[in-house]
């Protein structure tokens, strides 16, 4: 999957203006590739090259949604390098924001960072927030609905609980 990626962020290289974009997403999924192959560092630094794109990008075109899917990205990254509290800091700081399809995975990032911190009570006692909108590849299917992942991670975190609460 990984080779594929960088193949196809070489191919859309001569991509200019909002096609841009197209290479940019490519470039977030594969932080996400990364960090599925135990290579958070490079996710992190990958995809903050994404956002520091982005930054110069979002005053000429409207690329939000792009900008917190990398923030999400980021978060899973310092997430898997055991840096818990940037990632709480990255979810708390744009859930508000956040909305659509998005929110389900922002929502996420702050419930997987907060037993990190040893939070388990926290994280469990946390409102789910979710959004029912698919994300746009799915949004032709009308019976197609999202999952309550905060159900099953509940259990497990319950099932791995250690005895005086930690």
């Amino acid at each position: 999957m990984l080779t594929e990626l960088e193949a196809l962020i070489t191919e859309l290289e001569h991509l200019t203006c909002e096609d841009r974009l197209l290479q940019l997403r490519a470039r977030a999924i594969r932080a996400g590739v990364l960090i599925d192959e135990g290579r958070p560092a490079e996710a992190e630094a990958g995809v903050g090259a994404v956002l520091r794109v982005l930054t110069r990008t979002m005053y000429v075109t409207d690329v939000w949604d792009l900008e917190l899917d990398a923030l999400v990205r980021v978060g899973q990254a310092l997430c898997a390098l055991g840096r818990h509290e940037e990632a709480e800091t990255i979810a708390r700081g744009h859930l508000p924001r956040t909305d659509g399809y998005l929110l389900n995975d922002m929502h996420l990032l702050l419930l997987h960072s907060l037993p990190g911190q040893g939070r388990h009570e926290e994280a469990l006692a946390e409102p789910y927030r979710h959004s029912s909108e698919p994300f746009p590849a799915y949004a032709a299917r009308t019976s197609w609905q999202l999952p309550w992942p905060c159900t099953a991670w509940a259990a497990t975190m319950r099932r791995r609980r250690r005895p005086g609460g930690r």
